[in-house]
């Protein structure tokens, strides 16, 4: 909405009290508010000319051109046409505004809104992402050895599938490695198993016989002599 802006100096101007006595007004309060009428004119066509007729019906009595001038608030412009002063550099902002509102468009002086979706990349919906790989479940891991008996087969419990049946003769001992993958045979049947069982027990007697044997010897003399007994 437009709006008419009375400046602070106007309220002391007595050009305004020449006016009212001219046209017998009661005061300079009423010629002033006459006057906005007149203010309001010029702004809504954009002009600072009136003609003698518009002023006449604005300020409502005749001659109105005639007491304008004589009150120095107007001044001729050609015959029956004024040039309402004071008006210049305060009017055009109301023009202004109205012809940016015509160039942008009807949208309240808001640029108009493309139809199309021109110069933008089109609206494509993202793929939807790939799930997660499930985790390998790794089962607890258990350090008892698995006796399997002369060719039969067992599961290995990390891998989930059976196990190729043993080749080997009578019973062989498989360990877990303790990295989930499975168990590892050890290649020891039970004569193996025996045999060096045995032959550790011979090697710790022969051990505390030359230690007791011979207590000044040198450790390498001990080992020789232990090596050469467990050899004999």
């Amino acid at each position: 909405m437009a709006r008419v802006s009375v400046d602070q100096s106007a309220l002391t101007d007595s050009r305004y009290e020449v006016l009212a006595r001219l046209a017998g007004w009661a005061n300079r309060h009423e010629a002033l508010g006459r006057m906005v009428l007149v203010w309001n004119e010029c702004q809504e066509r954009g002009a600072y000319i009136l003609k003698g007729a518009t002023l006449d019906a604005l300020l409502g009595c005749s001659e109105a051109g005639e007491l304008l001038i004589g009150s120095a608030l107007a001044k001729r412009i050609g015959a029956g046409r004024f040039y309402v002063k004071g008006t210049k550099g305060r009017i055009e902002w109301l023009a202004k505004k109205r012809e940016a509102a015509r160039e942008n468009g009807k949208a309240g002086g808001r640029p108009p809104k493309p139809k199309t979706n021109q110069d933008r990349l089109p609206a494509v919906t993202p793929p939807a992402p790939a799930p997660a790989p499930a985790p390998a479940h790794q089962k607890e891991e258990s350090e008892a050895p698995e006796i399997v008996g002369n060719g039969e087969a067992s599961t290995d419990a990390a891998a989930g599938r059976p196990s190729p049946p043993s080749r080997r003769t009578g019973p062989s001992i498989r360990r877990r490695t303790g990295n989930g993958a499975g168990f590892r045979s050890l290649g020891l049947d039970e004569a193996a198993e025996t045999a060096t069982t045995e032959s550790v027990k011979r090697r710790l007697k022969i051990e505390a016989q030359v230690i007791d044997e011979h207590p000044d010897w040198t450790s390498q003399q001990k080992r020789d002599e232990i090596a050469r007994r467990f050899n004999a």
